[in-house]
């Protein structure tokens, strides 16, 4: 079983500062680091492994024996993870080794021999297998500029860079031509019922309130029905709703999570809502769609940016029927004008 609590608990109990069990020795010098869950945050964390190389000289036995630096190593480990997941946009399971053992294939654990190094691994939902503690320790003990934690987390990072951006059509752009106009008319119809369910999400959002994990379906018979799990805990309904997305135990014709999260953007870290997509009929594919905004909390008020296409499992050749159907959809809600009055392009 993963060990998320656990990285959850280590992560709550930093910032809350309260007492880790075993103690947590510089934690001054932590808290001076800004730990934000910025990209930028990782380079800082190589700032502070290179003084504490330089200047402790750790040997590297005597420092990872020490309950209190083991400490501080998963600390930073799951916060790498932590930032990667929310700027990538992507569930991250965490692993101890005996349990990695249990999941993973021989040839992987082969690459991969127990070590401190390897005590906890994390395999994030679309990026796979991961490793934090290397550049962690790799830094703390060795002058090494070409693997620093910042350098590794970039091979994850830089993804989220390349992803399409969504932008509506503007006005007098032509529509375009469709190259296969069944698969065009399959995506767009699948993507229109999912910016529907989008655009009430932004509509939960826009006054300031949260989003929380909503299931909705949509049935041949053009039934559309739609499921809360508010007895559940948030990451519990997230869950609970991706195992029905991938069973469709509903028996759907296309089926929509969203949910409310954050991204990190090229420029600065912001509030986001999540879009999971599954169609089953009559063309089976999957899309992963971040919608990022400023909250109605912040002093300028409410903004919507454009959407960034994570995952697509058909061709990217189809992403303008993805994009007709996802502003068509978020237009069929009532207040139509609502993207429209709220889109802050360049962002």
């Amino acid at each position: 079983m993963p060990i998320n609590d656990l990285a959850r608990r280590y992560l709550d109990h930093f910032e809350q500062g309260l007492e880790i069990p075993g103690g947590l020795p510089h934690r001054k010098a932590l808290a001076q680091l800004r730990l934000d869950y910025s990209a930028q945050s990782l380079e800082r964390i190589d700032l502070l492994l290179r003084q504490m190389r330089e200047r402790l000289k750790p040997e590297p036995n005597a420092f990872i024996n020490d309950s209190a630096n083991q400490n501080l190593s998963y600390l930073l480990a799951f916060y790498i993870g932590e930032t990667i997941s929310r700027f990538t946009g992507q569930r991250c399971d965490w692993f101890k080794y005996e349990e990695l053992r249990e999941i993973a294939p021989p040839e992987l654990l082969a690459d991969y021999p127990y070590g401190f190094n390897t005590s906890i691994t994390c395999v994030f939902e679309r990026d796979g297998f991961y490793v934090p503690l290397s550049p962690v320790l790799q830094q703390l003990f060795f002058d090494d500029p070409d693997f620093t934690v910042a350098s590794s987390a970039q091979r994850v990072l830089r993804r989220v860079l390349d992803k399409p951006v969504l932008t509506p059509r503007t006005t007098g752009e032509p529509a375009p031509v469709p190259q296969n106009p069944i698969i065009y008319e399959a995506v767009a119809e699948a993507l229109e019922f999912a910016g529907s369910a989008t655009a009430f999400a932004i509509w939960n959002v826009m006054e300031g309130s949260d989003h929380p994990p909503s299931l909705t379906h949509r049935f041949a018979s053009g039934k559309v029905l739609t499921q809360n799990m508010m007895f559940l805990s948030w990451n519990e309904a997230i869950e609970n709703s991706k195992k029905v997305l991938k069973s469709n135990a509903e028996n759907a014709q296309v089926s929509a999570l969203t949910y409310d999260g954050f991204i990190n953007l090229p420029s600065h870290r912001t509030d986001a809502l999540v879009l999971e997509l599954q169609a089953y009929q009559p063309l089976p594919f999957t899309a992963h769609i971040v919608i990022p905004y400023r909250s109605a909390k912040k002093p300028e008020g409410f903004a919507l940016y454009a959407p960034r296409v994570l995952d697509l499992s058909i061709d990217a050749a189809h992403l303008p029927a993805v994009r007709e159907g996802f502003f068509s959809g978020i237009r069929s809600f009532n207040p139509g004008d609502m993207w429209d009055k709220h889109y802050l392009p360049g962002v």
